[in-house]
């Protein structure tokens, strides 16, 4: 209907000069596009503004861009006293989020708002939310690392509000936030890991758990691999972006995460002759992967082993054999010194230990 819409236009305005012709059907102005009505008599837009959207219409094109800048320029009346939660949520996200974080901080905030930020709390006015209310709110959600963001987020945006006047006090201030202790992955034992690699060997569809396996790369920098990241004369593999959760392809998780890594022996032996069906080296869900994984940890009755569970494995192989710590943080994409390369060392460390403790006083 656009289409034809725009072929209309230009039939009834043929004798323009054909750049200013083009120049109309496409003008926009911070993003917003302006539209022909279906009937080509007048112009027509729509717009956003503090979490609300807005229909302008005007006889020309002209018209409805100078009425579409005054609306966005102009000094409203919004009433931020009878302000919700939830359209405070929305201004806050758009306000102090948007293009100011990273965009997969940004999409996993989205995600939040739109997963988790529900019920009557949300309806009720901002400056009408009482202490107990968010902290029944948070006791309600299940995982606790969605409890973490949400207060996280909630905090900030109550933050926002109060530096604005809109509230007088922040009711998290008087919450606690909700921890968890990040407990220690399971690795694969020596044994185990060859008995996982033979059975991965046997199907194709098993492969990118060995590549995780044997380059310790996380989750989302596995799936987001591509044919070009692969350097089989250097034998170098780039790591430079991801995919989360929901499918979509973001930075990696910080600026230590872009590397260069080697291709092992295994990984190239493993993939020199390997065709993948798209220019992404392994085009899984995540579901999908979880699926596989599962299938080879219940044949081979091995427990408590998650994706995750193959780069901590990596980085325990790798400490076994010695390698420097800094090393494996370039290789895995940590800061150096990270806590947590070297609380898996520390692990290291005490299985070892344990090999030796029988012997003493003997």
């Amino acid at each position: 209907m656009a289409m034809e819409s725009a072929k209309r236009y230009k039939e009834e305005n043929k004798n323009k000069v054909p750049q200013l012709l083009e120049e109309e059907l496409k003008m926009t102005y911070r993003g917003i596009k302006i539209h022909k009505t279906k009937n080509c008599d007048t112009w027509y837009t729509r717009y956003r503004k503090n979490g609300k959207q807005h229909y302008i219409s005007a006889k020309t094109q002209k018209e409805c861009l100078d009425l579409l800048k005054k609306r966005l320029n102009e000094k409203d009346d919004f009433n931020y006293n009878s302000t919700t939660l939830s359209e405070w949520i929305i201004i806050w996200l758009n306000t102090y989020k948007k293009n100011k974080v990273r965009e997969s901080t940004f999409n996993a905030i989205q995600y939040l708002i739109k997963n988790h930020f529900k019920g009557t709390i949300f309806k009720k006015k901002l400056k009408d939310i009482r202490p107990i209310e968010i902290e029944t709110y948070l006791n309600e959600l299940e995982f606790v690392r969605v409890k973490e963001n949400a207060y996280i987020y909630l905090k900030d945006a109550f933050n926002k509000a109060l530096n604005n006047g809109i509230i007088r006090n922040n009711p998290l201030n008087t919450i606690d936030k909700p921890t968890h202790e990040k407990a220690i992955k399971k690795a694969l034992t020596i044994d185990e890991q060859a008995k996982f690699e033979e059975k991965c060997l046997t199907n194709e569809k098993y492969y990118l758990l060995l590549v995780c396996l044997w380059e310790g790369l996380r989750l989302g920098e596995l799936r987001a691999l591509e044919k070009e990241d692969l350097d089989f004369i250097n034998r170098k593999i780039t790591i430079n972006k991801s995919i989360n959760d929901v499918g979509t392809e973001n930075l990696t998780k910080n600026k230590y995460s872009n590397r260069v890594i080697p291709m092992f022996e295994k990984t190239y032996n493993l993939l020199i002759n390997y065709n993948s069906k798209t220019d992404r080296l392994f085009y899984h869900t995540k579901n999908y992967i979880s699926k596989i994984l599962s299938e080879v940890l219940n044949e081979l009755k091995i427990k408590d082993i998650t994706m995750h569970s193959l780069r901590h494995t990596f980085i325990t192989r790798c400490q076994e054999k010695n390698i420097p710590l800094y090393i494996i943080q370039n290789w895995v994409g940590h800061v150096q010194g990270s806590t947590v390369t070297s609380k898996i060392y520390t692990h290291v460390q005490n299985e070892a230990e344990l090999q030796y403790i029988h012997i003493v006083n003997q």
